[in-house]
């Protein structure tokens, strides 16, 4: 007799069928987004709070935009007049607040008035135009200009003096932000935002370019986590010219050695592993301002035993910086913990830039220096020739 091969495979039904059918999809589209993401870049912005990530992500937006007469919406620039505004009221009750000798006089009551508006309100906010002449005497008044000379003291946006010393202008009703304003502008990042733009390296080498801005203050750090997948590239922004300041979250805090710390953890995370790292020491043009009256030495004694050490001189105060930063990334990359994640004992090479985020030129300059590590990256990555 001869045997009688069966299949005893029952037949899918149609929910089954239709869950295959599902999950087959659902592999191809990630086969497919794995495949996107080989061709695009990820930076990752971090930093403390008013370090300037995201006026540097504004000057991305300049360079990359095709028309540079409309980088900005017309609801952007609305909005930056609004923000414009509230920084100027801020701005203005932060300095009356901490003001310690009388105004001159007449200037008592206008002084009264600002110090009870609301900075979000539209209705206060044009206060600053009716009021004008009164609130530009009010900043040129010599005991305003005295507490802003010690404003390390307390925390000031560094907007300020743009925008009071040029009240009129900024509160005319028919007043359009410009892209200087914009720059000068400043607004809290909250949450995570994505930036795309395309970066070119080469004719034969094109990529998309995703910025993940983060908000910098601490209780938005425990956000960042969720971003730290697929990096290529960390770019961390740390404020050189707030040596002399401290935390808005925390006056007993020191912001550089907040900043020194904050870097430390980022470059121990083994996400970070493969990654570029690059510094920007942003605010140069400030800490050149403020070296001259505040000696960095004041607040960090160590800067005495430094080799290049300088009082009062910028040349020596940067570099006294930038070698504060290159030994915490040392004693990273030398750490018994760092070796256990690094299996094959590579090093990662620090790229540091001198920068002034609300310069155009200075920042094109910077970030063409920063588009070739990324390409040498890339190249070693996905062994693009």
């Amino acid at each position: 007799m001869g045997c009688v091969m069966s299949n005893n495979k029952a037949p899918l039904n149609p929910e089954d069928a239709e869950l295959k059918q599902i999950n087959k999809a659902i592999d191809i589209q990630i086969k497919e987004d794995k495949k996107k993401m080989q061709n695009v870049v990820k930076i990752l912005l971090l930093g403390c709070g008013e370090a300037g990530k995201s006026t540097f992500i504004k000057q991305m937006k300049i360079l990359h935009s095709e028309e540079k007469e409309k980088t900005w919406t017309e609801d952007e620039l609305k909005g930056a007049r609004r923000d414009i505004l509230s920084n100027a009221v801020e701005c203005l009750q932060v300095l009356l607040e901490e003001v310690q000798k009388p105004l001159g006089e007449g200037l008592g009551n206008t002084a009264d008035r600002l110090k009870k508006l609301d900075k979000s309100k539209e209705e206060d906010q044009v206060r600053l135009w009716q009021w004008r002449d009164t609130v530009q005497d009010i900043w040129e008044d010599p005991a305003i200009q005295e507490t802003y000379s010690r404003r390390n003291e307390f925390s000031l946006p560094d907007c300020c003096r743009h925008f009071l010393s040029n009240i009129s202008r900024i509160s005319n009703p028919d007043f359009v932000a410009t892209t200087q304003d914009i720059l000068m502008v400043r607004v809290q990042t909250t949450g995570i935002i994505e930036y795309n733009f395309p970066l070119v390296f080469r004719k034969d080498l094109t990529r998309d370019c995703i910025f993940i801005d983060v908000g910098g203050q601490r209780n938005e750090r425990k956000k960042w986590i969720h971003c730290f997948s697929d990096v290529l590239m960390v770019l961390f922004l740390a404020a050189a010219s707030e040596y002399d300041q401290m935390l808005y979250e925390d006056i007993t805090e020191n912001r550089m050695d907040e900043s020194l710390s904050l870097f430390n953890k980022i470059i121990s995370y083994n996400w970070f592993s493969k990654c570029s790292i690059a510094l920007f020491l942003n605010k140069k043009d400030l800490l050149e301002e403020k070296i001259q009256k505040s000696p960095l030495e004041d607040y960090f004694e160590e800067f005495k035993s430094f080799k290049d050490f300088k009082t009062r001189d910028f040349r020596a105060a940067m570099d006294f910086i930038k070698h504060k930063y290159r030994e915490e990334h040392m004693a990273v990359e030398n750490s018994e913990e760092w070796q256990r994640i690094s299996v094959d004992g590579s090093r990662r090479k620090l790229y540091v830039h001198e920068t002034m985020a609300t310069d155009t030129d200075n920042i094109k300059k910077v970030f063409d220096a920063v588009k070739n590590t990324i390409m040498d990256k890339i190249l070693e990555q996905f062994g693009v020739n």
